[in-house]
């Protein structure tokens, strides 16, 4: 991987920062992932249950969850798509079917939400502020915002500088104008700024921008068809992998029907390309019978008869290995081979 040569007394600025952030996003790694992907979608990691972006009627009216704590999946791009566990998703109430769409977004603000009180004293829920701020004591403290919960600005709309992080959940503000005392927030990190310089347009975004999920509801037009896909009215804004379907829903004044059975609904996951693996596994007849073992190998193309030979290298050289009752492993050449599989399948006649 490329790298950045790091020396004392070398000055590092966002240029700098910038080109090993694109070092990063060019590692052998991710470019050996994205580069042998033979399919997008999301990234299971539940094989037993099967509960990535599963959605699910919430005990609330109207509305749906995703209980997985986290749930990802990755677009053609390389982007991370992610979702922790979410209560509360409003489903537009009309009794017409909707298609629950996941896409790439990244936000700015923190995990976790805030309150905060007239005395400038912000206390976290689910907050980690030691992991990303810092007091006047370092000579260098932070300055954060407020957004409210649904991303526009929250009434203490300025720029606060960090006084002090007592814990993950507990800190305190300093401001040149009163506090307003206000609950469910979502704090940002702008970073430290030279004493008295104000922050640019770009600044005041955000210091960190986190991968996340942006969910979409698209009215169906076709019955149990994907609106991409509807032959009277299609929606024109899908992008093949880099959007997904995770659940086709209705609500009816409350009563919320989630249909997972659909064969679009959660039929895009991610696979990894593995040559004389993957061509196999696409088939479904390969692993149709796992109750029966024979049955099993020979949609793989196993030979199963004679199981314990396998062929070691390709002709005209070919060897094959036998693997013996005490775990001793021998070499054979074609003609030792043949006369052991004919002694083996004298055993049946």
């Amino acid at each position: 991987m490329s790298q950045i040569n790091f020396t004392r007394k070398t000055f590092l600025e966002r240029e700098e920062i910038a080109r090993l952030q694109q070092f990063l996003r060019d590692s052998p790694s991710e470019n050996a992932i994205i580069g042998n992907t033979s399919r997008y979608g999301i990234l299971r990691t539940d094989f037993q249950n099967d509960t990535d972006f599963l959605v699910e009627p919430s005990s609330n009216a109207g509305r749906v969850k995703i209980d997985k704590l986290e749930n990802r999946a990755i677009t053609i791009d390389g982007d991370r798509i992610y979702q922790e566990a979410i209560d509360n998703i409003e489903v537009p109430d009309d009794n017409l079917w909707y298609w629950m769409r996941i896409k790439y977004k990244y936000v700015t603000y923190e995990k976790g939400t805030v309150s905060i009180n007239t005395s400038g004293e912000v206390v976290g829920n689910g907050t980690s502020f030691l992991e990303v701020l810092r007091g006047q004591g370092t000579n260098v403290p932070t300055k954060v915002k407020f957004l409210k919960l649904d991303g526009t600005p929250a009434i203490n709309s300025g720029f606060y500088e960090v006084v002090d992080v007592l814990n993950n959940q507990n800190l305190i503000l300093t401001s040149a104008v009163d506090f307003v005392a206000e609950n469910d927030l979502r704090l940002v990190v702008l970073g430290t700024t030279p004493l008295g310089e104000m922050l640019s347009a770009e600044q005041q975004e955000g210091l960190y921008k986190y991968d996340s999920c942006e969910i979409e509801f698209i009215k169906e037009e076709q019955a149990e068809v994907p609106p991409h896909l509807s032959s009277t009215n299609p929606d024109l804004t899908f992008v093949q992998d880099k959007m997904f379907y995770i659940a086709r829903v209705r609500n009816n004044a409350g009563f919320v029907s989630v249909d997972n059975t659909n064969p679009y609904v959660r039929a895009e996951f991610w696979e990894f390309n593995v040559v004389g693996l993957t061509d196999k596994l696409s088939r479904f007849e390969n692993l149709a019978d796992l109750q029966n073992a024979d049955a099993a190998l020979s949609n793989l193309g196993v030979t199963t008869v004679g199981k314990n030979l396998a062929k070691a290298n390709p002709a005209p050289a070919t060897t094959y290995i036998r693997v013996n009752a005490n775990g001793t492993v021998s070499f054979l050449q074609l003609q030792e081979f043949a006369g052991g599989l004919d002694a083996y399948l004298k055993n049946f006649i």
